[in-house]
């Protein structure tokens, strides 16, 4: 069981994107996935599962010691069968809040999870997706992590920012509560525009520059050698609940298509997968 998140502090980067079509694409090759939607957002349950529900979430299992048995709810998309969710809704927006709290409050996901183990390891991926800051629930994920995706859009320095400062902030938070940095951390490039309007290459210099800084060393050792453009295949995959590979003729695009197979096939070489 491998526990893995597309990640930024910066929003609409398109990680919940990339959550899911990762979890879709593991399932088409065989292998379980749970998803736990944690984010009030709920973008992932809406892409995957529907906008308007009364099942229960994460701070049902965190806020009342629900069993995981009892929220995950399975196989509710025919086509995939082997992908579960836990799913999210407004309701979980004070959820930090509501844990802060609590006895070693940043602990308590790895607390229900050790309860929970004997239901939660019988998934080969556990796909959680986040909100965009470094809240506390956020951290008590990002802390059981076994990899981090940080997501970058391109031409967007604010999402290059959010990841300094996530790592500034996670390495920080380590070492005070004294846990050992085993996490797979990589960097990917998503909405790629192979551009050379002004603002594109202001954001290559400053990418370049940022390579050259103290924090250089985490960029140069984590960046993915893949990245994935621009297009309207990625938005037309999340609205058909479709591998990218399997989206309408009219739609698809080989290049993205290839783009994507070639992150994949680059997460299993890094042991990110």
């Amino acid at each position: 069981m491998k526990i893995l998140a597309n990640f930024n502090i910066k929003g609409g980067v398109g990680k919940s994107a990339l959550n899911l079509l990762m979890g879709i694409r593991l399932a088409t090759e065989g292998k379980k996935v749970l998803f736990i939607d944690a984010d009030s957002q709920a973008n992932l349950t809406e892409y995957f599962y529907k906008v308007n529900h009364n099942d229960k979430t994460i701070a049902d299992a965190l806020l009342n010691q629900e069993r995981a048995e009892n929220i995950i709810l399975k196989g509710i998309n025919e086509q995939y069968k082997n992908i579960d969710i836990i799913p999210s809704s407004i309701d979980i927006c004070t959820l930090s809040e509501d844990i802060s709290n609590y006895r070693a409050r940043e602990m308590v996901v790895a607390r229900w999870m050790k309860v929970n183990m004997d239901t939660l390891s019988q998934y080969d991926y556990i796909i959680v997706d986040l909100s965009p800051s470094m809240e506390l629930i956020n951290r008590n994920f990002l802390y059981i992590m076994d990899s981090i995706v940080l997501v970058m859009e391109h031409g967007d320095i604010s999402s290059l920012r959010g990841i300094q400062k996530f790592n500034q902030v996670y390495i920080q938070d380590l070492e005070e509560l004294e846990i050992e940095d085993t996490t797979k951390k990589v960097i990917v490039i998503n909405s790629y525009k192979n551009s050379n309007r002004s603002v594109m290459k202001h954001f290559n210099d400053q990418l370049e520059n940022y390579k050259q800084s103290q924090f250089g060393g985490f960029i140069k050792e984590s960046l993915l050698d893949s990245v994935i453009s621009e297009s309207d295949v990625i938005k037309r995959a999340l609205l058909e609940k479709e591998d990218i590979k399997n989206v309408d003729k009219k739609y698809r695009n080989k290049k993205v298509e290839q783009q994507f197979n070639d992150f994949m096939e680059e997460l299993k070489k890094r042991g990110v997968l």
